[in-house]
């Protein structure tokens, strides 16, 4: 399901640069957060489909 998902929202460029930019303090849980928000519109979009 994830895959397919990836498939049909490919990141915003926005979102591939910030996590390219390298801050490795805070770049695990920069990743976590993003995960979750994803993870969130994921769900957002199965409850409420555009």
């Amino acid at each position: 399901m994830h895959e397919q998902y990836r498939r049909e929202h490919p990141k915003h460029p926005a979102l591939v640069a910030l996590e390219r930019w390298e801050q490795p303090a805070s770049e695990f849980r920069l990743s976590e957060q993003l995960s979750a928000a994803r993870g969130t519109l994921a769900l957002l979009e199965v409850v409420q489909p555009a």
